[in-house]
């Protein structure tokens, strides 16, 4: 079973109507909640029911500069936490984060925030939410393989 990770109510119902038109089975889609905690705590708590073979994080982002274009399909390469203006690399287990494919790789910041500007030490291309690092770590906690799978709604 894939978990399909969506921080608010229409992004959810936007991946079941998109999972539904594909036929895809086995899938499940949850509402975390907006914000790195909610989403680390909605998906700890998931994830102790039931183990997927796959999380995958999933909604809206924004661009941070060149490379991605609005209503870009993107997926994470690299994961960053925002701490204060710093971003600090998410270090996974080898192999946990997985690259979508069809979509285009970035380094992908997440931010209890709205981050408008580039951000120091970040390479492009760069890409923002406010969930995905966070749904990352708590998936790595459970040893689940994780990917991000996002539109770019904004530059």
């Amino acid at each position: 079973m894939i978990l399909v990770c969506a921080a608010t109510g229409t992004e959810a119902a936007a991946c079941r109507r998109g999972i539904a038109d594909a036929g895809a089975g086995d899938v499940e889609v949850m509402v975390t909640g907006v914000g790195p905690s909610r989403a680390a705590t909605a998906l700890g708590r998931r994830l102790g029911e039931r183990r997927p073979s796959l999380v995958v994080s999933s909604g809206f982002a924004g661009a941070l500069g060149a490379g991605v274009e609005p209503l870009s399909w993107v997926t994470a390469s690299a994961l960053y936490r925002l701490d204060g203006e710093r971003a600090a690399r998410v270090v996974l287990p080898p192999g946990l984060l997985r690259v979508a494919d069809g979509a285009t790789p970035c380094h992908l910041v997440t931010a209890g925030r709205v981050v408008a500007s580039a951000i120091d030490g970040v390479p492009p291309p760069v890409t923002v939410d406010m969930e995905s690092s966070a749904l990352a770590e708590a998936a790595a906690a459970a040893d689940v393989p994780f990917a991000v799978l996002r539109l770019v709604t904004d530059v």
